[in-house]
């Protein structure tokens, strides 16, 4: 059997291993026995209570108690003996593969993969025994979820996971952060200062033509690295660690010094790019998801440069762990930037609290979807008790958890969704990198309902179809019941029927002997008579 998410595999385990120990408890008190003896007693009173069947008591009581025995040993049997083994080595779960996992390994409670619950449930249930009915519930859950993610055309890339991963492009290491402050405060921030002083050079014009006129506004600009005035003639204040003193090139002012620092004061443009001390490579791989970032990127758009991927990732990680001021207040472009930024403010601001809480949005519901199978597991025999073992009941819980469980269908459907509004809004590849990392404020309306609508269709779809079953099941449940109500007043017909029969060849038989003794009262009486 094959459940949807790694906690699944642990939560139906231990849902139907709590199952067990509720239906152990109502065996071992008797309580099991409760819902005979309400039949026999409810069918007994309602057989005398009624009036309107003439000497059909019996034959009515007989007739309901049929039904009414049959339909909750067939209840019993379906939906409360366990009789179907799950082992923890026949369930499994393979995620879905998107961008981030194109080759997903398949899981199981005794074998869980990466997922982390190992440690949470070291010793889960070896096998668990399950009713028939539900068994049957789940695996045609599991099928038709199988089934819906087949039948979407085009995989799903979970563009919402990728956009979750570029939130999460903290710095864990001081010294790394450190190091990128240093950077900004010896190298971006004069250059910025020297660039808005002086005309604009040919190479940071045609770097501003071709990275866009944004390009300027981060540490990593190119118009500053090609410009020979800008990074290539700024260095570092002091020595950065990992780069070697160069008394030939960046210190060349120490080679008359008898002592020599152990480390370097590299120009800006050696700094940021060097290839194997470079501040841009480091500080992508020294963010907590920038390396599998860039090799999401990598698959994900094959037209775009590796250097423009990095450049990308390297521009949200600036934007997490160093935040810029504009180095004069009083200057146009600053006038400019507090400008956007407030002009921004009300626009985004709903779209941004959309997108900061569409993840925790999607990780609770995937995380509340498993515990809420476990609960429904485990109540479903005190359920099946209460209601008697009937019909209705086996046949709403079946749509309850065929409901519950489909909910990952409907969110499959939601992630295409929303990876094909992405691609429409954003046609180019990157441009559509820029829309994940968020770089871009002018594209906040476009945000705004994108990040809008990937909640409301998380939320909406499983509710929209939980409630669209609920009125089937009041209705398949109500239909039972009429069923069954038919079934007793097919008894209740019967017996009356047959009560008046034999009413009627009672009387029947009374006139007919009556009228047999007074015909032979009357032959006797002529024979005494004659003789």
């Amino acid at each position: 059997m094959t459940v949807d998410s790694y906690l699944e595999l642990y939560t139906t385990l231990y849902g139907w291993a709590l199952a067990g120990v509720v239906r152990d408890i109502l065996v071992d008190t008797g309580l099991v026995f409760a819902p005979f003896v309400v039949i026999l007693l409810g069918t007994w009173l309602k057989s005398h209570q009624s009036s309107a069947i003439d000497g059909g008591d019996a034959a009515w009581m007989v007739r309901a108690m049929e039904v009414q025995l049959f339909t909750t040993f067939a209840v019993i049997m379906l939906c409360f003996m366990p009789l179907m083994p799950l082992s923890a080595v026949n369930i499994q779960y393979t995620p879905v593969a998107d961008a981030q996992n194109a080759n997903p390994t398949t899981a199981t409670p005794v074998s869980p993969d990466s997922s982390g619950y190992a440690a949470a449930f070291a010793n889960p249930p070896a096998s668990v025994d399950v009713p028939f009915w539900w068994f049957g519930v789940m695996s045609t859950s599991a099928g038709f979820n199988h089934a819906m993610r087949g039948g979407v055309a085009g995989a799903s890339s979970n563009l919402a996971g990728v956009e979750a991963l570029g939130m999460s492009l903290s710095i864990a290491d001081p010294a790394l952060r450190a190091e990128s402050i240093r950077f900004v405060r010896e190298c971006f921030e004069p250059a910025r200062t020297l660039f808005n002083q002086q005309p604009v050079s040919a190479q940071a014009a045609a770097a501003i033509a071709n990275y866009g006129d944004d390009d300027p506004d981060w540490m990593g600009s190119h118009a500053f690295l090609d410009d020979p005035t800008l990074y290539p003639s700024l260095r570092a204040a002091a020595p950065v660690a990992g780069f070697a003193v160069d008394v030939t090139g960046d210190d060349a002012d120490l080679a008359s010094n008898a002592a020599l620092p152990q480390w370097s004061r590299p120009n800006c443009s050696k700094w940021w790019t060097d290839g194997n001390n470079g501040l841009k490579d480091r500080m992508v791989a020294g963010s907590d998801s920038g390396p599998l970032l860039d090799n999401i990127f990598g698959s994900l758009f094959l037209a775009v440069a590796s250097d423009e991927r990095t450049d990308a990732i390297a521009r949200r990680v600036e934007r997490v762990n160093v935040p810029l001021v504009p180095d004069n207040p009083g200057s146009s472009e600053s006038s400019g930037f507090f400008q956007q930024a407030i002009g921004a403010y009300g626009v985004v601001g709903e779209g941004w609290k959309a997108w900061a809480s569409a993840p925790m949005i999607m990780l609770f519901a995937q995380t509340a979807q498993p515990i809420i199978l476990l609960a429904m597991y485990m109540f479903l025999p005190l359920v099946l008790l209460f209601d008697r073992f009937s019909f209705r009941s086996m046949f709403l819980g079946a749509i309850a958890i065929f409901s519950v469980k489909s909910w990952t269908a409907w969110w499959f459907i939601a992630n295409w969704l929303y990876d094909h509004m992405l691609v429409a809004m954003y046609p180019t590849a990157l441009n559509l990198m820029s829309a994940i990392l968020q770089l871009q404020l002018d594209d906040a309306m476009k945000r705004v309902v994108v990040n809008t609508v990937l909640i409301a269709m998380y939320i909406g779809f499983p509710l929209i179809w939980s409630s669209m079953l609920g009125i089937v099941g009041l209705q398949v449940a109500n239909g039972i019941s009429a069923v069954a109500g038919r079934s007793l007043a097919s008894g209740a017909t019967a017996g009356g029927a047959g009560a008046a029969l034999g009413a009627s060849v009672g009387k029947g038989a009374a006139r007919i002997g009556g009228r047999g003794a007074v015909g032979a009262g009357r032959l006797a009486a002529r024979r005494l008579m004659r003789r």
